[in-house]
């Protein structure tokens, strides 16, 4: 068994946010975060239960997301350690992202995109929001302002290649001058893409308010 775990949580600074949406998945975060975070990290000890008794030790993330009174959001890498005594056991690493914003990124037969942000916490949507696509190197391609219902459209980009290749989209509230809430969404990360084109969207339709839905199952699970 474990008697102690280190972790090291990893935040991803700005200008960095490109970099990692090219090199690195939620699944596998394996890439050099030394250059492009800012980092802080501890150690937490298990008690010691009965044989045959599991412990399910919490790891409070409140300390790790404010410095000083300053609240810290944005992308961050978790690594945890497990150790037995001196000994280490096992180890693995997540991304998380830390955020009260909603992100969600419809893409156009045409290539332009519409993004939706909302608020997580009250599910109401984001008016004001910046939205940035940015390229490889970091500096956005085009950007733009939600509405009031939380969405702004993003015109088409194609044929653009090498630093200015479209990487990830983010969304900061109120601004990126001053930052309070950001969320990140890599383009490359097939796990975060629904491809609707590669099979039958046919379902039950329904309109209230004005809002339309369509409800349809494949392999037994129901898709948004």
């Amino acid at each position: 068994g474990l008697t102690s775990v280190t972790w090291r949580a990893e935040r991803v600074r700005e200008p960095f946010l490109a970099l990692l949406a090219s090199n690195a998945t939620f699944e596998d975060p394996e890439t050099s975060f030394d250059a492009m975070s800012d980092a802080v990290e501890g150690r937490l000890e298990i008690p010691k239960a009965e044989p045959g008794v599991p412990s399910f030790p919490v790891l409070d993330m409140a300390p790790l997301l404010r410095n000083g009174l300053k609240q810290h959001c944005g992308l961050m890498r978790l690594t945890l350690s497990g150790y037995n005594g001196k000994e280490l056991e096992t180890k693995v690493q997540r991304l998380v992202l830390v955020t009260d914003l909603g992100l969600i990124v419809k893409a156009a037969a045409d290539g332009s995109r519409s993004v939706f942000v909302q608020q997580l916490s009250t599910g109401e949507p984001v008016k004001g929001a910046d939205v940035r696509l940015l390229g490889a190197n970091g500096l956005p391609v085009i950007s733009a302002k939600t509405n009031e219902q939380g969405r702004a459209d993003l015109p088409a980009v194609s044929g653009l290649v090498s630093e200015k290749r479209p990487v990830a989209v983010v969304a900061a509230f109120p601004n990126w001058e001053s930052l309070q809430d950001m969320a990140w969404l890599s383009l490359n990360d097939a796990a975060r893409q629904v491809d609707y084109s590669a099979y039958a969207v046919g379902g039950r339709h329904s309109i209230d308010d004005g809002l339309g839905a369509s409800v349809f199952s494949q392999r037994g699970l129901y898709l948004p």
